[in-house]
């Protein structure tokens, strides 16, 4: 039998959501790929398709450089 445990993450601090929103880490952590719905109905995709959209719309200039932009991923560690 396959049993699912939930966990809970430690909470962010403004520091941390300045580095990486929390729409950014719920689409970006591997252990939350599978969820469909964000409490209490609000279904992921559609809500990661907002704040996207948002993010763009307030996103900074390009890089005159050059440079490919860097991402920071969340991920969780989960232990057994």
């Amino acid at each position: 039998m396959n049993l699912l445990v939930p966990f809970h993450l430690a909470p962010f601090s403004i520091k941390d959501l300045d580095q990486l929103s929390l729409a950014q880490r719920i689409a970006s952590c591997p252990q939350l790929k599978e969820i469909k719905y964000l409490y209490p109905h609000m279904d992921k995709d559609e809500m990661l398709r907002y704040f996207d959209s948002e993010e763009r719309n307030r996103g900074g200039p390009d890089s005159p450089t050059g440079y490919i932009q860097s991402e920071i991923v969340m991920v969780a560690k989960t232990t057994k």
